[in-house]
């Protein structure tokens, strides 16, 4: 029976069940039994979800929409980042050139959260090649750049990364540029949490895109 609040939440067929193991702990992989324990990155992670799921984009459908909708000129008609980018809503952009823009998140998880794009349409992290290196780079370097503008310079106190597939709920790259880290909250924590299954530091990701051949 589907809760009285889920179409409220915005869930959309989100079915938490499906990420929670039968009584006994027991489920299937590829087809075969298996024991799981319930750790705390497991609870931990099914939160994520349900977060991702109650922010407006479920991972699942951000995922089904793909690069089907990309145009010749690296414009997502579906992708509300390139909405932002391309001036048809009333974002604010704190930096935009040919490459780059940044605005800020609209549910900021610290004093300072910043959202660092490519300006033409560019897939999750888990789609990025060797080739990516600088993009990466330099979007990282935006990113310490707005803070400056935003006289933040205490670049030791500051969270540079990205949500690993399918914890992202916008396909776009996006970099979450995030200060001080010192003032986040528990939940802003956990949500950008360092050596987890759904977030990568910028610097572990261009050391993932530096191994591939």
């Amino acid at each position: 029976m589907q809760s009285p609040h889920r179409k409220d939440l915005g869930l959309r067929g989100f079915e938490p069940r499906a990420f929670l193991p039968p009584a006994g702990g027991r489920i299937d992989v590829i087809g075969k039994p298996a024991t799981i324990k319930i750790t705390q990155e497991i609870v931990l992670s099914y939160f994520i979800v349900v977060k991702m799921a109650t922010s407006g984009d479920d991972p699942q459908t951000a995922e089904a929409t793909g690069d089907k909708h990309i145009q010749n000129d690296g414009y997502n008609k579906k992708c509300i980042f390139c909405k932002i980018v391309n001036k048809e809503l009333d974002t604010e952009l704190l930096h935009s050139d040919e490459e780059i823009s940044c605005f800020r998140d609209i549910k900021p998880g610290a004093p300072h959260h910043y959202l660092v794009v490519p300006t033409q349409h560019v897939g999750n992290c888990k789609s990025l090649g060797k080739q990516h290196i600088p993009l990466v780079e330099k979007m990282v370097e935006i990113g310490k750049a707005v803070l400056q503008k935003n006289n933040f310079t205490d670049l030791s106190d500051v969270r540079f990364g990205f949500h690993w597939p399918p914890f992202c709920s916008v396909t776009h790259l996006h970099l979450h540029v995030l200060a001080p880290v010192s003032q986040m909250g528990f939940m802003s924590r956990m949500f950008y949490r360092l050596d987890s299954y759904w977030f990568i530091t910028a610097e572990q990701l261009i050391q993932r895109l530096s191994s591939m051949a």
